[in-house]
């Protein structure tokens, strides 16, 4: 995965480099994925579905931009991509009743209807895990990681003024601004 040389100097100050970063990001995923870029769970915490490093979801809204964002990277043809990786659901994943930020209630129902007992139908998850573990995809999740860190920059600064920020305190920020939504 790529990051911005214009970030990693913007990061400077919270002590972080691109590896530091990675690792961060692999240390978020710990709990939820064991380290992997996916790993799609179902609707155990009224998020819907929850997938990726960050475990992004619907509930909060904050899987939707991903999911935006990788259809984006293939404006001319973004069904070539998305129907190899998920050719029995990619249409419903990537329909616009499923991408807006506030999903319409036949994508939510659609979407429970893949979940029994807060588990992902196997075939849902396997083309979502297949998915999000595209280099594409991993790019993206990336991306929306270092976006958050950026935007989190001063009030990591001021929860942790006397040193550099450690992979744990970036965990918790991620986690309160993806799983809790602030």
């Amino acid at each position: 995965v790529q990051i911005s040389k214009e970030v990693l100097k913007d990061l400077e100050p919270l002590g972080l480099d691109r590896d530091k970063l990675v690792e961060a990001l692999m240390d978020t995923s710990q709990p939820e994925t064991q380290g992997c870029w996916a790993n799609a769970t179902g609707n155990t915490d009224s998020q819907i579905v929850s997938q990726g490093a960050a475990q992004w979801n619907y509930g909060r809204g904050t899987l939707q931009p991903l999911l935006r964002a990788y259809r984006e990277k293939f404006k001319s043809d973004p069904w070539t991509t998305i129907d190899k990786d998920m050719p029995t659901y990619g249409r419903l994943v990537f329909a616009d009743q499923c991408l807006r930020d506030n999903l319409t209630a036949e994508c939510i129902e659609k979407l429970s209807a893949l979940t029994s007992n807060g588990h992902l139908a196997d075939d849902f998850k396997a083309e979502f895990d297949t998915l999000f573990e595209e280099p594409a995809m991993r790019q993206v999740q990336m991306d929306a990681f270092v976006k958050i860190v950026s935007t989190m920059k001063s009030q990591l600064l001021d929860l942790f003024p006397e040193q550099n920020v450690s992979g744990k305190q970036i965990k918790w920020a991620i986690d309160m601004t993806v799983q809790q939504g602030s």
